[in-house]
């Protein structure tokens, strides 16, 4: 699912999402929306095409940029219209909190191919998005022809961490997600399958930090607990340190990857697919219960 409410399309027409139909066929997800204009007709489009970014006077913007929402605070499961009311929200960080992943993959990129790879950034987003480097040695190895040695990721960590410190960014509008939250005294974490290291660097960066550390406690990583994501360890931990049941989570993410972590562990999964990189047919086939590509569309996806 999107948020249901009127967007703007890139051409400044403006239309009203109604809700998230399939094909009868290909079972391809597809936006059902109405023209807020002319005789005002009914129109579907594949999702993947309606949250996709389009280039305009060289410029990357939206399709659809959403404008107003309608509010939404239940959810359809198992036949039966129930009202979401979240325990704690739980974050990913990178590609949700902070726009480092094109960042880390091309430092991926570029390390594979000094140890004899020759891989572009986005076959390494392909390979790597959402997984930890060093549980993938059998994908590294297979690319450099030999079994890494402990060297290539000494010099993969140590140029990831210089590139995230000098270029990384916050994800729009994520900062006034975290201070309603905050504001709201709901309770929420971070759970990545970074380590806390790297999400000291970018949050650091991106003015984040504090929002997790103060108080204490709200920041999880592959530091914590023996398997990454698609395993749901990160999750089942980030929740039992919160003292909440998992199965009382909303898990925000932006990879397949993650969002299987957010389903295995019982949670409910809110996908982001703003990014570039973001597939939102692919998040939807791994679980996500909805998918929106607007930040300030989250709260009430939440029904906070």
């Amino acid at each position: 699912m999107i948020p249901l409410g009127t967007y703007l399309h890139y051409k400044n027409l403006r239309y009203e999402v109604l809700g998230t139909v399939r094909h009868s066929e290909t079972l391809e997800h597809m936006v059902l929306y109405k023209a807020l204009y002319g005789e005002q007709g009914l129109w579907v489009r594949p999702l993947a095409m309606f949250t996709e970014n389009v280039m305009v006077a060289g410029e990357s913007v939206p399709r659809f940029k959403l404008i107003e929402n309608k509010p939404f605070n239940k959810l359809r499961a198992n036949g039966l219209l129930q009202t979401m009311n979240f325990d704690a929200i739980l974050f990913d960080c990178d590609g949700v909190l902070v726009d480092s992943e094109a960042i880390t993959n091309a430092v991926i990129a570029d390390t594979l191919n000094a140890y004899g790879a020759q891989v572009t950034v986005a076959q390494a987003m392909d390979a790597f998005l959402g997984r930890s480097l060093r549980e993938s040695a059998d994908v590294v190895a297979r690319l450099i022809g030999r079994t890494p040695p402990e060297s290539f990721f000494t010099d993969f960590l140590r140029e990831r961490d210089l590139a995230l410190a000098a270029r990384v960014e916050p994800v729009s509008g994520v900062a006034a997600v975290i201070a309603h939250l905050q504001a709201i005294s709901k309770p929420f974490a971070v759970a990545s399958g970074a380590d806390v290291h790297k999400m000291g660097i970018t949050l650091g960066r991106c003015g984040l930090l504090s929002a997790f550390t103060q108080p204490a406690g709200r920041m999880f990583g592959s530091d914590h607990v023996t398997h990454s994501k698609p395993a749901p360890d990160v999750y089942l931990y980030a929740a039992k340190a919160l003292g909440v049941d998992p199965r009382c989570c909303a898990v925000v993410e932006d990879t397949p990857t993650g969002t299987r972590a957010g389903v295995a562990a019982g949670a409910t999964v809110f996908a982001y697919a703003g990014a570039t990189h973001s597939d939102a047919n692919a998040l939807l086939a791994a679980g996500a219960t909805a998918v929106f590509n607007d930040m300030s569309a989250l709260p009430h996806l939440l029904g906070v």
